[in-house]
């Protein structure tokens, strides 16, 4: 990268990731407001959650929750909602945990 005034960097790969996740706007998540993943141990498919704490728009302009984990600015995330709902990081969207088990653990 070069500055307006002729300064030279090299940035690593890793650099840019870090920089743009680093978040530039934070604000608290809604109480009941969870980070969740599907687990298919056992017989029954069953999930985990995670309470998240709030949610940031990163420099890259994405929207990402915050939670008490090392990998807490994730590129993908499914978030189990107070009102029930379950939302993936893309978009998709499901009525409640049910619906969003039967995509994520096919053939339950």
């Amino acid at each position: 990268m070069t500055t307006a005034t002729g300064d030279h960097f090299i940035y690593s790969k890793g650099d840019w990731l870090i920089a743009a996740m680093t978040p530039k706007v934070t604000w608290p998540a809604l109480p009941g407001t969870y980070l969740v993943s599907a687990n298919i141990d056992g017989e029954e498919p069953h999930f985990w959650r995670s309470n998240v704490l709030g949610w940031a728009i990163c420099m890259d302009g994405l929207v990402r929750p915050i939670i008490i984990d090392p990998n807490g600015l994730m590129e993908t995330w499914t978030v189990l909602h107070p009102d029930g709902r379950v939302e993936k990081s893309n978009g998709d969207e499901f009525e409640d945990t049910a619906a969003w088990l039967e995509v994520a653990v096919p053939g339950r």
